[in-house]
């Protein structure tokens, strides 16, 4: 009988780090835009009972409403506190839950009139999840005119159990400077004491802190706009470690505890205002961002018009990037201000700000975004069904118009299915550009150069919903439309359209190893009215660097096979534990003394093995890309074999 022998090449599974920037993006969801009430310096935090508390103040009234988790719309609001004097407006609130499940509401309380009346920190507890309130009491009092106010209090509990209150402070502070304050309680919050300033830059602002505990450091992290690091206001972060808790006295403007929040790829022009930061941290430990910016706006230099903009850091509240926009307005009359953030589980985050300019719902209003951090495609090879589930991606931050993706990969084609919600579809204008037709555009970097402009190598495809496209190479920075192999189907549903891209991996260069960069564009042409080119969140089409990590998973084995002998041996090749490359090799059918030998392709021989058991391993320590295999039995070549180590 004849032998068969086969050589089994696996590709090599080297897992290197991301090129491309692998954190939690966040894709914010326009038709989850709701507006609550009238308010402002709204804030909403999640309970230990999964319920959703929202607090606020309208003029000298402040409130907290409540809802599960999974409702739509708030329960009735209940009144915290009222000033019955009418001397004050009880302003700017902020909750938290204490490891006894106590609520602590605390607030500031700013005279409606200037010069007869204090400024002060105010709080209040309640047992019941806010059902009710007691408690009310001043834990502290500052002068009597703005510029001896106090500002924005935040509450934050320590793991011995001291409660801590910070908040901005004009009192006792010369020349117009202001700095961060904290107070402490050793007692449950009967009584505060220590008063200790925790950062001070010397002539300049200190303002509106936010602390957060952090996971896995164990230190103390306060958000703080600066308006000394370049031009007006701009986020930063202080830091303490639980141990010392401030003992080292106020953070200045060149301490190691205090750096500027954003990545240095994300820093703003010194004439950009982005101030009043709000700071949170999510499950997987990274912390999130937001400040009112002007940027692109108007009047950047001021809170005018100013946007929420959210920003993404690392576990250590360093290198904030991956912007996103929670609420986008093109109007510069709109102003979205007094923003916060709450994670409501490991994929949802919620934005909350006060909307003003708008024709009607003038207040507080929230965004629901979805988080998600690289997309993964599946191998498709042998499936029954080309596509699993949706990947977590989303497009749909700008207008109604969004869509999902699916997507899947072979040995030959890379292949991508957009669904799009879009029920009004329109075609661009005769000589006009064709992404100015609703569709989807996506920019390829299968080499992971990872730069930040466009280079040679990459690729994008533009393919609109009647299924025409357009595909461009990359040749030293300079799109080049190319004649291509790749196919693009489009069909319209009741809701909008599909759009399967199938694009063979030669038209690519090559399939990638294992990773690559993608961006996807969404296009939306409503009647030549508006036009809408949305960005994958924290991706830009111009910036490679900031394109999403893709990874393709479940490396397929390519089998070669060759009829010369009648018995089976199969080998291949891959990645130890510690990366390094090795084969291994297994016998499925009768051979006598089989051996392996390793050439250069010029010769030279590497190495040469006896195998003498059924299955096992052997070392490839070799320079070259390309090596030759040989497998010999009693002294005959039963086949040899090229392969590619890459």
């Amino acid at each position: 009988m004849r032998r068969r022998f086969s050589i089994l090449l696996m590709a090599l599974i080297g897992i290197s780090a991301f090129a491309f920037d692998p954190g939690t993006r966040i894709a914010w969801v326009y038709s989850m835009r709701s507006f609550v009430n009238q308010g402002v310096y709204a804030r909403v935090k999640l309970l230990s009972n999964r319920e959703m508390a929202l607090v606020y103040n309208t003029g000298d009234i402040l409130y907290i409403r409540k809802k599960s988790v999974s409702d739509k719309s708030w329960g009735n609001p209940i009144q915290v506190s009222v000033d019955n004097t009418g001397k004050y407006n009880y302003t700017n609130a902020e909750l938290s839950e204490l490891s006894d499940g106590r609520l602590i509401y605390v607030w500031n309380a700013r005279p409606k009139e200037e010069g007869e009346y204090p400024y002060k920190i105010m709080m209040k507890f309640s047992d019941d999840c806010g059902d009710t309130w007691y408690g009310e009491q001043d834990i502290y009092v500052a002068g009597v005119t703005k510029r001896e106010g106090c500002w924005e209090p935040v509450c934050l509990e320590m793991p011995s159990g001291e409660l801590q209150v910070y908040f901005a402070n004009e009192y006792g502070v010369a020349d117009n400077n202001q700095n961060i304050t904290l107070l402490r309680s050793f007692d449950q919050g009967k009584t505060w004491v220590d008063e200790t300033v925790v950062c001070f830059r010397d002539r300049y602002r200190d303002g509106m802190p936010v602390p957060v505990l952090l996971q896995e450091q164990g230190g103390i992290a306060v958000a703080i706009e600066d308006n000394g690091i370049d031009g007006t206001f701009k986020p930063a972060i202080i830091y303490s470690t639980l141990e010392n808790n401030w003992a080292d006295g106020p953070v200045g403007g060149s301490s190691e505890n205090r750096w500027e929040a954003l990545r240095s790829d994300c820093k703003l022009s010194a004439n950009i205002y982005a101030g009043a930061p709000y700071l949170i941290q999510l499950e997987n430990g990274e912390t999130v961002l937001s400040v009112q910016s002007g940027e692109g706006r108007d009047e950047p230099n001021t809170q005018n018009s100013a946007l929420m903009q959210v920003y993404v850091g690392d576990k250590e509240c360093r290198n904030f990037a991956r912007k996103s926009t929670p609420f986008q307005f093109s109007d510069s009359q709109v102003s979205v201000l007094w923003n916060s953030l709450c994670a409501v589980d490991s994929t949802t985050l919620l934005a909350v700000s006060s909307i003003s300019g708008l024709s009607s719902q003038n207040g507080i209003w929230t965004a629901t975004g979805r988080l998600f951090n690289s997309m993964e495609i599946e191998n498709c090879e042998g499936r029954a069904e080309r596509y699993g589930n949706f990947s977590p991606l989303y497009l749909g931050a700008e207008g109604y118009a969004h869509l999902q993706v699916k997507s899947a990969w072979d040995n030959s084609n890379l292949y991508l299915l957009f669904d799009v919600f879009d029920p009004v579809q329109t075609l661009a204008e005769e000589g006009e550009p064709m992404w100015q037709s609703d569709g989807v555009e996506v920019y390829i970097d299968p080499l992971n150069k990872n730069t930040g402009t466009i280079a040679s190598g990459m690729f994008k495809l533009l393919c609109d919903y009647s299924g025409q496209s357009v595909y461009h190479k990359s040749v030293a920075g300079v799109w080049q439309e190319e004649e291509n192999d790749i196919v693009c189907k489009s069909s319209l549903t009741q809701t909008g359209y599909t759009l399967e891209m199938i694009i063979p991996w030669s038209n690519l260069g090559g399939r990638p190893e294992t990773d690559f960069g993608i961006h996807i564009k969404l296009h939306n042409n409503d009647n030549n009215k508006k036009f809408v080119h949305e960005n994958l969140s924290g991706g830009n089409g111009d910036k490679p660097n900031t394109w999403l990590p893709c990874v393709l998973k479940g490396q397929p084995t390519s089998m070669i096979s060759f009829v010369k002998q009648n018995s089976p041996v199969c080998i291949w090749v891959a990645s130890g534990a510690g990366g390094e490359r090795a084969i291994q090799y297994e016998i499925n059918g009768p051979v006598n003394s089989p051996r392996l030998y390793i050439y250069a392709m010029d010769g030279r021989l590497y190495s040469s093995h006896s195998l003498e058991s059924a299955s096992g391993t052997l070392p490839l320590s070799v320079p070259d890309e390309i090596v030759l295999l040989k497998l010999v039995d009693n002294n005959k070549v039963l086949d040899s074999q090229k392969i590619l180590l890459k």
